[in-house]
């Protein structure tokens, strides 16, 4: 089978960024399209338009982004698509 994504790009620092267009507990949401990511990522700012509430226990881990940003981050079930 084969499947299509349809994303738009910007540039960043001369580098583009692929964007494409999801949803989270069926509420639309942008997404960054990383090819070296591995799983979901969302932004503590974004968790109440989802619906989601903050967590308020300690980090399940860490997270590392660009620039070998550390962060805490926390596991949270979630229909991601």
């Amino acid at each position: 089978a084969q499947e299509r994504l349809h994303f738009r790009t910007e540039e960043s620092g001369g580098k583009p960024i692929f964007w494409v267009t999801g949803a989270v507990n069926g509420k639309p949401m942008e997404f960054v399209y990383d090819t070296g990511c591995d799983q979901t990522v969302i932004g503590m700012d974004h968790l109440a338009s989802l619906g989601i509430p903050k967590p308020n226990r300690p980090a399940d881990g860490k997270s590392m982004g660009v620039g070998n940003a550390v962060t805490d981050s926390w596991r949270i079930s979630a229909n991601v698509r």
